[in-house]
């Protein structure tokens, strides 16, 4: 007889105890606790606790990830960044924000080769007027935009990427295609400081900027890339079209547009509100799993942004082109002046 899979999954439940007098005359926070509980067996709260949560059912090892997290520093970002009952939310679904993990998805989830079939000659379109154009890449990811540019000939490019696990990817990417890097590990909320009037061009490329769920950390990041830029030099920023694709129940993801590896990596929402999409990646041919928790900008809402940061001759695209149907277009990318 085969052995029932489902007998060995476990859930987590987190409690704390039941407020006392003293609490409510004296308030302070009540920790709370966890507990693993597998199928089947008995829940056993302590006498002093009250139920508080618990997930669904998983396998030991997704549940020992939930208990011991790796994935620390990404959870401490999004709680500062979410609203609490977005951060609640996050709580039940079981997510793996390792972003060891998701680093490993992004190369395959990218296709360095598909990509740069199409973005690269878009952005070399941008930089023609410029002499010997020096750009910062805002958002190094897994390095296709930076080693595409590379490749194309442009030679002076600064990289920037706050998170290692992305850095080690990039760098493996660029020995793969015989190109050095050069990576800085800069904040966007500290680029004005940095980088000064130093760039002929920013790219904030990927969705990247959605990363921001705060208006005024998402301006201050603009007016940093706008201050990295010498006068009358452009940014090239882009953003995936959550209006039509994600915030009206149509979700799409052909694979062709910045993310083109569909034939390796599953891509698809877990969570669709008009405060946070949660996306889940499926590598599948290693099994890995990873997710990613994004603001999904309106229409025009990136676009008043710009404005608003002090950007000029905003020009914008869908799918790399001027002429577009908004409800066709998975990304929408914009080029703008200083």
């Amino acid at each position: 007889m085969e052995e029932d899979p489902w007998l060995d999954r476990f859930e987590v439940v987190t409690y704390r105890r039941v407020s006392t007098l003293a609490d409510i005359l004296f308030p302070r926070r009540v920790p709370t606790q966890t507990m693993l509980r597998q199928i089947g067996e008995r829940l056993n709260l302590p006498a002093d606790a009250e139920f508080f949560s618990s997930t669904g059912f998983m396998t030991r090892l997704e549940a020992d990830r939930l208990l011991y997290p790796r994935d620390a520093a990404y959870a401490k970002i999004l709680k500062r960044q979410l609203s609490w009952l977005d951060f609640r939310r996050l709580k039940i679904l079981n997510l793996n924000l390792d972003t060891a993990v998701l680093a490993d998805v992004w190369t395959d989830f990218v296709d360095f080769e598909r990509r740069s079939q199409t973005e690269i000659p878009f952005l070399l379109e941008q930089l023609a007027e410029f002499d010997k154009p020096k750009v910062l890449d805002a958002c190094l990811g897994s390095g296709a935009t930076s080693i595409g540019l590379k490749l194309a000939g442009i030679e002076d490019v600064v990289s920037n990427e706050i998170d290692g696990d992305f850095v080690r990817v990039a760098e493996m990417e660029a020995r793969k295609h015989g190109v050095n890097l050069d990576v800085r590990e800069y904040n966007w909320m500290d680029f004005g400081r940095e980088y000064r009037g130093q760039f002929d061009a920013v790219t904030c490329t990927g969705n990247s900027i959605t990363y921001l769920f705060k208006r005024r950390e998402q301006l201050r990041a603009l007016r940093n890339f706008k201050d990295s830029l010498k006068q009358g030099r452009k940014l090239i920023i882009d953003e995936r079209n959550y209006d039509d694709h994600f915030l009206n129940g149509k979700y799409r993801y052909s694979g062709e547009i910045v993310y083109c590896g569909k034939d390796k990596v599953d891509a698809h929402p877990i969570h669709i509100s008009d405060s946070m999409v949660v996306m889940g990646y499926h590598h599948l041919e290693t099994g890995q799993k990873a997710h990613l928790v994004l603001y999904p900008f309106k229409r025009g809402e990136l676009r008043v942004l710009l404005e608003e940061a002090g950007f000029r001759d905003i020009e914008v695209f869908g799918d790399y082109k001027r002429d577009f149907k908004p409800e066709d277009s998975e990304f929408i990318t914009y080029v703008c002046r200083k």
